[in-house]
């Protein structure tokens, strides 16, 4: 039985091509297969393309998934970009597959959100599509930059904890913890930290390891008890253990000079002058009246009993 696959507007001839007769003939074309009994004789363009069998079944050159007849035909249909499965036979998988390009999971990746994105295993900074993102950079703890872009400089960011710039001074064992160049209370982060605290001025401690204590520490200048001594309350002032014109401080203070008894000024300032002072008694400048020599003893005008030195003296009775 003779098999026409198609029409064709040439003159006849016959052909013998691989054992293959094909009888051409006006208007169309007759096929003679080399070994088919009469009946058996196959049409090639008419055998279907079976999609996934390695057979080139319709013989035109393509097989399984390359030929056009196995588009969107399982298993040469559309890739699913998330089931770990070649759909489209190509054979790639997901996002491996180029029809999945900026399909989700597949879309770019965005480097911080946990999320692998672009389905290609690697989430956020660990996938090198991340690798200039801002988020994605190390944090560089001193130099005043968000360098990691996460709202957090330097050593606020939590990135830096273990960076030597971002250790915290331990106040009081001898070492520059904070590499600041300044160690222990000399460092400004040690500032009222024990035992660099502020100093207390009255409790025998050195409290802010300057080693001075109390009032031997300029910190305390001016701070009850160390502050002014004054010069004639009989109150250790500055808390230096000295009172009054005791106190080295008191050593210009008027109430601290001593009275000059005959040059009719008030030295030491407590309002009584010369032998009106009482700091003057006994001074040769200023002699006791006697009350009963006719003489005035004191200088003061006034002789014997008229003198008020006098009153009560038995002379004077």
């Amino acid at each position: 039985m003779l098999a026409r696959i198609s029409v064709l507007s040439i003159i006849c001839c016959t052909v013998l091509y691989l054992g293959v007769f094909v009888t051409h003939a006006e208007g169309f074309a007759l096929i003679f297969v080399d070994g088919f009994e009469s009946g058996d004789a196959t049409a090639w363009s008419s055998t279907p393309e079976i999609c996934g069998n390695d057979i080139d079944d319709d013989r035109d050159g393509y097989f399984d998934c390359d030929d056009f007849d196995c588009i969107a035909v399982p298993p040469c249909g559309s890739e699913h970009c998330s089931n770990a499965i070649d759909d489209d036979g190509d054979p790639f998988v997901d996002c491996d597959d180029f029809d999945c390009e900026g399909v989700p999971p597949c879309g770019v990746e965005h480097c911080y959100n946990g999320v692998d994105d672009d389905g290609d295993t690697y989430v956020d900074c660990g996938d090198f599509d991340c690798d200039t993102h801002p988020v994605c950079q190390e944090e560089i703890c001193d130099n005043g930059i968000d360098d990691d872009g996460d709202g957090y400089l330097d050593c606020d960011d939590f990135d830096c904890d273990d960076d030597a710039a971002c250790q915290e001074e331990i106040c009081g064992n001898g070492i520059d913890d904070d590499r600041d160049g300044y160690f222990d209370c000399d460092d400004f982060d040690c500032l009222g930290v024990p035992p660099c605290g502020p100093e207390h001025c009255y409790n025998g401690t050195d409290d802010d390891g300057d080693s001075f204590v109390d009032c031997d520490d300029f910190d305390c200048e001016g701070v009850p008890p160390c502050g002014v001594e004054h010069c004639y309350n009989s109150i250790d002032d500055d808390g230096d253990t000295f009172v009054d014109c005791n106190d080295f401080d008191c050593d210009t203070h008027p109430a601290c000079q001593e009275e000059i008894c005959d040059n009719n000024i008030d030295d030491d300032g407590d309002g009584n002058i010369d032998c009106d002072d009482e700091d003057c008694n006994g001074d040769p400048a200023c002699p006791e009246e006697i009350c009963d020599n006719d003489v005035d003893d004191d200088g003061d005008g006034w002789i014997d009993c008229d003198d008020e030195d006098c009153d009560g003296d038995p002379a004077c009775q």
